[in-house]
């Protein structure tokens, strides 16, 4: 392809020979290249449900705030609804732009292609049954497509209302306008009043316009460190490798053996449309130029019950179909992370060892020459420190990434064994005798066998913000006997949960060393409730997250054991992030100065005067 682009003709078939030739022998020798053929999962509709459930109900993943969340399955659905690339929804760098650096992004902003508000049509039809509500419809317009630079297709998707709010995307993007009260009309600011309104009596549709200033803004955005702790930015579009690592963890938690990327939801888009949609629709949902390119989608496992054709018997395609997704290996035993003896063994990993002492030297031949590192800014020796650091950091990722695709490659080889042992364990020779013993019933065989193991019970979290525990229930809730007044109501109480856990986070809990029962309790700190707040702020508690209304109620108020960690807190999670020259904002709820300090010293003057907070 690079030949052909750059000189406007083929290699001739002799040269394509020697090319192939060398290619499979010195360059697959020199740089130990694998090609063999790896495994490509499709994601089924009952696949989809899973990580859904496990995303809304089961996770115990501290995302930066709660809109991470609802990002992740809105872009799951219109991903698995339209069978995009990633792409076309999220930021993903191209080959040759720079990444990694701030500066870099922060250049790319106005070059970023993602799904924005202006791609989205909300749409009533008017319903000729008067005594229902006129029908809510959205349209997707796809623009960043594969290959548009040179030929652009855009295409356009209809989304429609779903019973299960799980899968319905409306209910997820209607939750993101709201949010950022995106909306145009003054009454659509609430989301009851936009169920009410109709379509008038001699027009087909009404569209619901979004606000001109948010047409451009992204719908999925990457979040980012502030003051106020994380934050969805306003303008950064979200980052593929953000996105694809959340996926990848929602999968292991899931359960899955394989490895959940945005290609596992793509292909099952395209299986789910092959003998239903003629080759031409789904030709143009996939992107493809002809079929031909749709074998490299297809499932590895034939999707027909064959041996029921050739045999002329009924067919049982509800079990090839059950077998031709991601669940069929599912086990949520299966490790998710390393465990503490597996972290310790890490240390003793000859390539992490030599970077930290690297790392070590560098930092005693600064604190030799300086007092402290940051004084050191600006020489070579620093640059040197940080850039030992991070490929310090790479390393350790990489090597517990390693250990860990390890860890769980030995459990799912081993465990069918383990389970079948444990199992015939527990069976007595007698046991074993009646299974072929002829005068005894089948009713008799099956009363001597060990009961069936229970299914692994599945510990729910418990949830810390009301918003996410009354979803888990209403996302899931069977619709099939409710009447459409009170399916209506299910749909603007989640939509309106949806939009309200947006501006919510939670803190992740460290875990604390056990008390042994003989010591008598810590005293606790009595915690005052938001409504009795005092303009004088306690030395053990922090007074951003203190005026942080995203936060819950506990964790706001919440006393730390010293003062000392109080202070070292603020210092590293809230005032670390400011810039040289920032402007600073008193975070206090009660504070009457609204005016914002100019730089940090006016500020810790006026949190020591007014409220008595030391920082």
């Amino acid at each position: 392809m690079f030949f052909t682009s750059e000189t406007g003709r083929g290699m001739e078939r002799e040269t394509i020979k020697e090319v192939n030739c060398f290619f499979n022998g010195e360059i697959m020798e020199d740089y130990a290249l694998d090609l063999s053929r790896r495994e490509k999962p499709v994601l089924s509709i009952d696949d989809l449900l899973l990580v859904l459930h496990q995303l809304w109900a089961l996770d115990e993943e501290v995302f930066p705030d709660e809109r991470q969340r609802v990002q992740l399955g809105a872009l799951l659905l219109t991903a698995a609804y339209t069978a995009c690339r990633p792409s076309s929804l999220v930021y993903s760098a191209k080959a040759g732009e720079a990444r990694g650096t701030k500066e870099a992004i922060e250049e790319q902003q106005e070059f970023c292609k993602t799904l924005c508000y202006k791609h989205i049509t909300v749409l009533l039809l008017r319903n000729d049954d008067a005594w229902e509500r006129d029908i809510m419809v959205m349209e997707v317009d796809l623009t960043q497509m594969k290959g548009d630079s040179a030929d652009p297709k855009p295409k356009k998707f209809v989304f429609h209302e779903h019973q299960l709010l799980a899968f319905c995307p409306i209910a997820h993007i209607l939750a993101f306008a709201f949010a950022d009260n995106a909306f145009e009309p003054q009454m659509a600011q609430q989301v009851g009043s936009l169920f009410h309104a109709q379509v008038r009596p001699d027009r087909f549709s009404m569209q619901i316009p979004f606000k001109p200033s948010m047409r451009d803004v992204s719908i999925f955005r990457q979040a980012s460190r502030t003051t106020m702790g994380p934050r969805t930015s306003p303008d950064r579009a979200l980052r593929y490798h953000t996105f694809n690592n959340c996926l990848q963890r929602l999968g292991r938690d899931t359960g899955f053996q394989q490895i959940l990327t945005a290609y596992c939801v793509r292909r099952g888009c395209g299986n789910a449309l092959d003998g239903v949609a003629t080759e031409a629709v789904r030709n143009q949902v996939m992107g493809h130029q002809n079929s031909q390119t749709f074998q490299f989608y297809l499932n590895e496992r034939v999707k027909f019950d064959v041996q029921s054709a050739v045999l002329g018997s009924p067919s049982k395609q509800a079990l090839i179909n059950a077998l031709g997704g991601m669940r069929w290996t599912l086990d949520r035993r299966a490790p998710t992370n390393l465990s503490i003896e597996q972290r310790a063994s890490l240390r003793n990993n000859k390539e992490i060892a030599d970077l930290c002492e690297a790392r070590d030297s560098l930092a005693k031949c600064i604190k030799l020459h300086y007092k402290t590192i940051p004084d050191a800014k600006g020489t070579e020796t620093l640059e040197a420190y940080m850039k030992a650091r991070s490929t310090l950091a790479a390393a350790k990722r990489r090597i517990s990434a390693a250990a860990l695709r390890k860890a769980r490659e030995d459990y799912f080889s081993t465990v069918d064994t383990k389970d079948l042992n444990e199992q015939f364990s527990q069976l007595s020779p007698d046991a074993l005798a009646s299974q072929t013993n002829p005068a005894l019933s089948v009713e008799e065989r099956l009363r001597v066998r060990p009961p069936r193991s229970e299914l692994l019970p599945v510990r729910k979290p418990r949830y810390t913000l009301g918003e996410r525990s009354r979803l888990a229930e209403l996302l899931f809730e069977d619709a099939t006997n409710l009447s459409s007044t009170e399916l209506l109501s299910r749909r603007i109480e989640a939509i309106s949960n949806m939009a309200a856990l947006c501006h919510r986070r939670e803190v992740k809990k460290k875990p604390r060393p056990r008390v042994p029962k003989t010591s008598p309790p810590t005293p606790k700190p009595e915690i005052p409730t938001p409504l009795n707040l005092s303009i004088i702020c306690p030395d053990t508690q922090c007074i951003f997250c203190l005026g942080d209304e995203a936060l819950p109620p506990a964790t706001r108020v919440r006393h730390f054991a010293r003062a000392s960690a109080a202070r070292r807190h603020i210092r590293q999670q809230h005032l670390r992030m400011l810039g040289e020259g920032q402007a600073v904002r008193c975070p206090h709820p009660l504070c009457r100065q609204l005016q914002a300090f100019e730089g940090l010293r006016r500020f810790k003057v006026h949190a020591a005067r007014v409220h008595k907070v030391e920082l």
